[in-house]
């Protein structure tokens, strides 16, 4: 799911937290949050919780609250954390990013033509999936999931119609798994044995 309950920059709002509360209260053992971007650049929707770099107290407040909320009917809370790459709607990215400059084929010009990430750009993306992890474990949440489905990043790498890359990311499975398995052993080596990690995954 996807909420858009975010504050203006992507913060936790009052709205946010009432309706995690609510679940909470019809007794929900385990809450999934929607989309939590990594990268506020390429955002699935404008109102998106973005989770992409050193937070304010303000900011890590707002999570911790959050998380509250949610765990307050006795509930695990898990984050799931998302790069929308190519998908991120041309209103947030006139050039949005994917494994290849492969264009949404939607109707309606919801998505601009992406460009191919480099080599240094594909690390840095293994680095904010972790950066985020990190924060929203130290803001309270008992883990992350990462998502690896529904044409967001990740998943455009596993996709050979829209990975037509011929390096190290690209071509057989095992390049276009590397994204997901990297991003994984990173979180999971800064998260530590005791959160919770998991993947959200289709079969293509």
């Amino acid at each position: 799911m996807t909420e858009g309950l975010a504050d203006p920059g992507g913060q936790v709002s009052d709205r946010l937290i009432r309706l995690y509360q609510r679940w909470a209260d019809g007794g929900i053992g385990l809450q999934i949050t929607g989309n939590i971007m990594v990268d506020q650049r390429y955002r699935e929707r404008p109102a998106n919780i973005v989770v992409d770099g050193k937070q304010t107290d303000a900011a890590m407040a707002g999570l911790s609250k959050w998380a509250e909320a949610a765990q307050s009917g006795g509930a695990k809370m898990i984050g799931q954390i998302s790069h929308a790459g190519r998908q991120s709607p041309k209103s947030i990215a006139p050039e949005p990013v994917g494994p290849s400059a492969v264009a949404v084929k939607l109707p309606g010009g919801l998505f601009a033509k992406p460009r191919a990430l480099s080599h240094d750009e594909i690390l840095d993306v293994v680095q904010r999936f972790t950066r985020t992890s990190r924060v929203l474990c130290d803001a309270g949440f008992d883990g992350v999931q990462v998502h690896a489905a529904h044409g967001y990043l990740i998943s455009e790498f596993l996709n050979p119609l829209v990975n037509q890359r011929d390096d190290d990311w690209g071509g057989s499975l095992e390049n276009r798994a590397r994204l997901l398995i990297e991003v994984v052993r990173s979180v999971r080596a800064n998260i530590g044995r005791k959160k919770i990690l998991s993947v959200k995954i289709e079969f293509i």
